[in-house]
């Protein structure tokens, strides 16, 4: 793996930032786990690192188990996006890092259950102007568009078209 060099003062402000996209993740996992309630049951999966400089690094895991009342069982990966649009219908496409598709895609080999994101995009103001499921399994990531981000890593650029019904 490449290293990217970046000074102290980028890295502890990206730090900062990346705490306070965690708030909203927190907000994102909150409006899943009302959309779950009576349906099924959330069981934490992943680990939870986000005050570790380790975190960038780990092979991370998928959000939760989902076990839904029918008997399904299956992977969330939850995601919180900053949006400037004011619905999420306007919005086309979002990122997701490469590195982690491919672990959510080695988790769900791994435990023989098919993986999902659950994204929910927020406004400037940091309130839910939407959210979206994507089935990473079924999704045919090599013709994806990928992107370098901000941090260096790279990501695919994803349409909100492969948007999933929710699988609820």
């Amino acid at each position: 793996m490449r290293k990217i060099e970046r000074d102290k003062t980028n890295l502890k402000k990206s730090h900062r930032e990346f705490l306070e996209l965690e708030k909203l993740h927190d907000r994102a996992c909150n409006i899943l786990a009302a959309l779950v309630s009576g349906k099924g049951r959330l069981v934490k999966y992943g680990l939870e690192r986000r005050h570790s400089w380790k975190y960038y690094y780990y092979d991370e895991k998928p959000d939760y188990i989902l076990e839904l009342k029918d008997g399904r069982r299956l992977l969330v990966e939850v995601k919180a996006k900053r949006t400037r649009e004011g619905h999420v219908d306007l919005i086309l496409h979002t990122y997701v890092n490469i590195r982690h598709v491919r672990n959510y895609l080695k988790h769900s080999r791994e435990k023989g259950l098919p993986c999902y994101l659950f994204i929910a995009f927020f406004d400037e103001e940091g309130y839910c102007v939407g959210y979206r499921w994507f089935n990473v399994n079924s999704i045919k990531w090599g013709k994806l568009k990928t992107k370098r981000m901000w941090d260096g890593n790279l990501a695919y650029v994803l349409p909100l078209s492969l948007a999933c019904n929710p699988p609820l």
